[in-house]
């Protein structure tokens, strides 16, 4: 069996679009999965229980990721033994962005920047205030967020898991 390409499927020529299809680390991460596990495309999609003209439609992007079911997803993400929304990041149904409070991004991005500048371990790698202005917003979240993880410390409001599990009867 031939391995195909990110965003392509066996049999599929390759396209010049074939990288920019929306979804295609998802799809890139099943095709690997089937690899693994020395199964085809078509088995794959048989145990995803979606039709394996429905998977290459996704796969070449002539059927958008985002129109997905969740069932389907959930399937996905026990085949690929990743955490659900893990799937949903891949298949850019929802994104980094999406866990934590937009209205003041920009402005706790930048509180935390000057954070950093200060901290006497991280202030000599922090981009210069030129360079952090004209950084991606995606970016310096991913900055923060690693700031936060590494320095153990707090600076964007996200996503509190642990109190909507609180509330989940069980």
């Amino acid at each position: 069996m031939t391995h195909a390409r990110s965003g392509e499927v066996e049999g599929t020529p390759p396209t010049e679009d074939s990288h920019k299809i929306v979804g295609a680390v998802l799809i890139e991460a099943i095709q690997k999965r089937s690899v693994e596990l020395s199964m085809s495309l078509a088995e794959t999609a048989s145990i995803l229980q979606v039709s394996y003209t429905y998977f290459s439609a996704l796969a070449s992007g002539r059927r958008p990721i985002s129109q997905i079911k969740r069932p389907v997803f959930e399937r996905i993400a026990e085949f690929l033994r990743v955490p659900f929304v893990q799937v949903l990041i891949w298949a850019e149904v929802v994104s980094v962005e999406d866990f934590v409070y937009k209205e003041t991004l920009e402005q706790d991005l930048d509180v935390s920047y000057a954070k950093m500048l200060h901290d006497s371990h991280w202030g000599g790698i922090v981009p210069d205030r030129e360079t952090w202005a004209g950084t991606p917003l995606r970016s310096k979240l991913a900055i923060v967020l690693m700031y936060e993880k590494i320095a153990d410390k707090r600076l964007l409001e996200k996503v509190k898991v642990g109190k909507i599990l609180d509330r989940v009867p069980g």
